[in-house]
């Protein structure tokens, strides 16, 4: 049985917020590599309108279904990219229940952002540094509302890594701050 908790739908605009420059970059690199496929764009317009009036319907879900294709239709840096822009607009559905796969929602476009970033430059250290960025510029808000999910447990591979990075660093930073 699925444990529920109160979800204030401003908190998952303030992590969408938080999330939107990331996702710029990763939009930036996915149409550097694609200038012609717009759908990774239009997933970040609709995340930047939600951030904006909180509006939520089937046009965001459908902008990060088709940002979501897009990521199937690259590779490498651009796949990620793509998949930051997807689980940006995407983040506006995440549900209220103390799930893992519901943290990726509020994590999945930093990471991705930061994956395609590092897969990129080829250099992991471009990653570690897009999560960093992040961290620091994460409200606290955003690090407690991660707090009511659970932790993220050890993963293999370099998303995994990122993710992991990203979950520590925020429930330390709620930690600090009384969360």
């Amino acid at each position: 049985m699925k444990e529920y908790f109160d979800l204030d739908p401003s908190a998952l605009r303030e992590a969408a917020k938080w999330a939107l420059p990331s996702v710029e970059a990763a939009v930036a690199l996915f149409e550097s590599r694609a200038p012609a496929d717009p759908r990774p764009r239009r997933a970040l317009e609709g995340m930047a309108g939600y951030v904006a009036d909180g509006k939520r319907g089937n046009g965001l879900r459908k902008l990060a279904m088709d940002a979501y294709r897009a990521s199937r239709d690259s590779e490498g840096a651009a796949a990620f990219a793509a998949n930051a822009a997807s689980l940006g607009a995407a983040m506006a559905f995440t549900h209220p229940f103390r799930d893992e796969r519901q943290a990726v929602h509020l994590l999945g476009p930093v990471a991705y952002a930061a994956l395609a970033a590092e897969t990129g430059s080829g250099d992991a250290g471009t990653g570690d540094a897009e999560i960093a960025r992040a961290l620091d510029s994460a409200p606290v808000g955003v690090a407690r509302l991660l707090a009511e999910y659970p932790e993220r447990g050890n993963g293999k591979g370099p998303l995994e890594r990122l993710l992991l990075a990203l979950d520590r660093g925020l429930r330390e930073k709620a930690g600090e701050n009384g969360g």
